[in-house]
C-alpha cells in the first residue's frame, strides 16, 4: 500500500504538472486569440495606428503553424496518457483494496476476530481519502469556475485596434509557441 500510495503521489504531480502546461497553452492561446480579433478589427479609421520600424522583418525563431499545431497536440496527449495513467493507477488501487478486504476476512475467520481493530482502521482511512477526494474535487471545480470568469473578463476589455503595421507589432506580442509566421504575419 505504500508502494501504491508513493505511485498515487508522483501520479498525482504529474497529473497537476500536465494541468499546469494545459492551462498555460490554454491561456497563451486565448491571449493570442484576443490579439488576432484586435488585429481583425483594425481599419483604416482606427485611432492609433502608426508606422513600425522593422515590421516587415520575419523572424526565424518564431514557430510556423506546424509546430503550432504539434506543441498544442503534444499536449493534450501528454493530458490524455497521463489521465489514462491515473485510471489504470484507481484500477490497480481498487483490485488492490478488494484483495486485501478477502485477506482480512481470512485472517478474520481464522484468529476469532482479532483483526477487528484494523479493519476500523482501514475504513477510516477509505473515509478520509473519500473526504479528501470530494476536497480535491471541489477545488477544480472552483478553479474551472475561475478561469471561465477570468477568460470573460478578458473578451470584456477588447478595445479599438489598429491597420497594417499596428497588426504585425501586436502580433509580435503572442507569447510562447503563440508566436506563429502564419498567413496572417506574412
Amino acid at each position: 500500500m505504500r508502494k501504491l500510495a508513493q505511485r498515487i503521489d508522483i501520479q498525482m504531480r504529474d497529473n497537476r504538472d500536465a494541468q499546469h502546461v494545459l492551462e498555460r497553452d490554454l491561456e497563451d492561446k486565448s491571449s493570442a486569440q484576443c490579439i488576432d480579433e484586435k488585429c481583425f478589427n483594425l481599419r483604416n479609421t482606427s485611432d492609433c495606428i502608426s508606422f513600425f520600424h522593422g515590421m516587415e522583418k520575419i523572424d526565424g525563431t518564431i514557430s510556423v503553424p506546424e509546430t503550432w499545431a504539434k506543441f498544442s497536440n503534444d499536449n493534450i496527449k501528454h493530458s490524455q496518457n497521463m489521465r489514462a495513467n491515473s485510471i489504470q493507477l484507481r484500477e490497480e488501487a481498487e483490485h488492490l483494496f478488494e484483495t486485501l478486504s478477502d485477506q482480512m476476512w481470512r485472517q478474520f475467520t481464522d484468529t476469532n476476530l482479532a483483526f477487528n481493530a484494523r479493519i476500523s482502521e482501514v475504513t477510516d482511512v477509505k473515509n478520509k481519502l473519500q473526504t479528501q477526494l470530494a476536497k480535491t474535487l471541489q477545488e477544480i471545480f472552483q478553479a474551472e469556475n475561475t478561469i471561465m470568469l477570468l477568460e470573460r473578463s478578458i473578451m470584456a476589455k477588447e478595445g479599438p485596434l489598429k491597420v497594417a503595421q499596428t497588426r504585425l507589432e501586436c502580433r509580435t506580442r503572442r507569447p510562447n509557441m503563440e508566436l506563429c509566421r502564419d498567413i496572417p504575419q506574412l
